[in-house]
């Protein structure tokens, strides 16, 4: 009798800790075990158990389950023995998926991103005995409910039996010593407030409701154990809506940090009615069609650049090459590089080899970008098909037009293949034009052209071939967002984010005010520096308010492309050049 009362209460002392990831039948992923509550430790693995909590995937979720899996697995020998690396260089960081440090599960609504992130975060405190992990919602204050829907996630998940304590306000305690923490960070509060001490798996939910700092201190808190940071998101649609998260998945698309971006698509979601998201086509604008219901990531909704897309149009520049007199088109985007020949039939001048758009102030910086032209092989180079590229950036902190010019002939670049498109008003004056920049006596009645001239280039001319004064600002971004792309989606304006990064920045973080762009940014002297080419090889300009027949300009812009836009294709063969055609 004392014996079986033994064995009992030792039965007694038994549970099976263990969560399923579970796709149609199919077993993803199985996290926990038999656990022992007297031993506190593991009695045995998942195959242990006779009984499980089924999480119930769709197929929109299987890649991130993949994923989780793998991370999961690397994981397990680096949470006791992270790595001890201490002098990392530049390019030194990993971005192995199944070594990162962050993740960003995206989508449009009803994709399955919180139920499955929950999901992952019982997964991670099961396997894990002693865990800790954070649940951040942007909830403001007690008498607010949107902790309740991770809650409501959490409850089918969590076993009765699994549960050493639990309170409404702050999460579960689990009988392997793991605890569930709930905690808030709201827009407007103290993002430090979530401090304490370590976390080894953090939720953000609702990223995009949340301050960069919120993610910032909870990064930090992961790498005692080379935990995990694990960002939910919609892509942000509303002004108020934190723009981070687009950099996030801009920046793990393009290799630059230690993180994956899971797209979750609401088309992939069964459970669902997916007809009720798709006939929000007809009751909703375009972008907000694309952000809500497609996951995009799209500017902000203030934004210049309303239609710039990272991914799209943030890439590096073609890279053809010579041999001989015959060019050789790049090996990724099968394009040449046609900047001479392009301008010559434009009529600027021949032997061109880079175009600079140059804004004329001192502060914060003189200067803008550098302008290539490509386009393929079989083709001559028109208006209509040209790809314009911002491949460089020629800018001067506080500098003015000789210091400027200095910086271009130590550059190499070479003043008969150079053209500068410069500010119209630089035709009168310069950039000390203040008298407290103290200009030079022997600058007095000469303005920026005059300058650039005399330090060497020759070949400067304005934004227009028509006007004194600069077109309108409503009639140079039209060139700019047109090149951008026009209204059937075809993309012809590109900058090297690597080669360019204060002209991408500049794109990015021009904003308008009051429908019309800002003057007062300091990211919009290289905006006009930006659109100072554009309108000048490709015009838009707006004429009388009475309606008419658009300009033979303008028609041709709008045109949809007849050729095939698609990078990645195998590279035409080479063609030869005309003269003075390339470097």
């Amino acid at each position: 009798m004392a014996r079986a009362k033994r064995d009992r209460s030792d039965l007694d002392n038994l549970v099976d800790m263990r969560l399923d990831f579970e796709l149609h039948g199919e077993l993803m992923l199985s996290c926990g075990g038999r656990w022992n509550r007297k031993l506190n430790d593991w009695e045995g693995d998942a195959d242990a158990c006779e009984t499980a909590v089924v999480a119930r995937l769709h197929p929109g979720q299987r890649k991130a389950t993949e994923w989780f899996a793998g991370w999961l697995g690397v994981h397990a020998g680096r949470r006791d023995n992270p790595p001890l690396d201490t002098e990392l260089e530049e390019g030194d960081i990993s971005t192995d998926p199944a070594e990162v440090y962050s993740a960003l599960v995206a989508g449009g609504r009803r994709g399955g991103k919180t139920f499955w992130a929950a999901v992952a975060v019982v997964g991670y405190a099961v396997q894990f005995p002693g865990a800790i992990t954070w649940c951040i919602s942007p909830s403001r204050g007690r008498d607010d409910t949107k902790a309740d829907e991770i809650r409501r996630y959490m409850v089918p998940l969590i076993a009765p039996e699994w549960i050493r304590r639990q309170t409404v306000a702050t999460g579960w305690e689990l009988i392997n010593g793991s605890v569930i923490m709930l905690k808030s960070a709201h827009i407007g509060t103290d993002s430090d407030a979530i401090k304490e001490g370590q976390a080894d798996l953090v939720w953000m939910n609702e990223s995009q409701k949340m301050q960069k700092r919120v993610y910032v201190v909870a990064r930090g808190a992961i790498s005692d154990k080379s935990g995990l940071v694990l960002c939910c998101a919609n892509p942000p649609v509303e002004a108020k809506d934190q723009q981070w998260v687009s950099d996030f998945a801009a920046d793990t698309d393009a290799g630059k940090r230690a993180s994956v971006h899971l797209a979750f698509n609401p088309l992939d979601n069964p459970h669902i009615d997916r007809r009720a998201l798709l006939a929000m086509a007809n009751e909703v604008d375009e972008r907000t069609f694309q952000i809500e219901v497609l996951g995009m990531f799209m500017p902000a909704v203030d934004s210049v650049a309303y239609n710039w897309l990272r991914r799209e149009n943030e890439r590096r520049a073609p890279m053809p090459t010579w041999k001989g007199e015959t060019q050789i088109a790049c090996p990724v985007t099968g394009l040449i590089d046609v900047t001479a020949e392009f301008l010559e039939i434009e009529e600027e001048g021949e032997g061109i080899d880079q175009l600079i758009g140059l804004d004329v102030q001192r502060i914060p910086y003189i200067g803008g970008p550098v302008y290539k032209f490509f386009d393929e092989p079989s083709r001559r180079p028109t208006r209509e098909s040209v790809l314009a590229w911002i491949v460089r950036e020629e800018v001067l902190d506080g500098g003015d037009e000789e210091e400027w010019c200095h910086t271009l002939h130590e550059g190499k670049y070479d003043p008969d293949r150079t053209l500068i498109v410069c500010d119209a008003s630089g035709r009168y004056q310069h950039s000390r034009r203040r008298s407290t920049d103290s200009p030079p006596p022997t600058w007095t009645g000469r303005g920026s052209f005059d300058l650039i001239r005399g330090a060497g280039f020759p070949r400067i001319v304005p934004p227009s071939r028509k006007l004194n004064n600069n077109p309108e600002i409503v009639d140079r971004v039209r060139a700019f967002t047109s090149m951008i792309a026009n209204k059937f989606g075809v993309r012809r304006l590109f900058a090297d984010p690597e080669t360019a990064p204060k002209s991408c920045k500049a794109i990015r973080e021009w904003k308008t005010i009051n429908g019309k762009p800002s003057r007062s940014q300091d990211v919009a002297h290289l905006g006009d520096g930006i659109s100072y080419p554009l309108i000048r090889l490709f015009p838009r300009i707006l004429r009388s308010g009475k309606p008419g027949p658009m300009d033979p300009v303008t028609q041709r812009v709008d045109r949809p492309d007849p050729g095939d836009r698609f990078f990645g294709r195998p590279a035409p063969s080479g063609r030869r050049g005309p003269r003075n055609f390339g470097l």
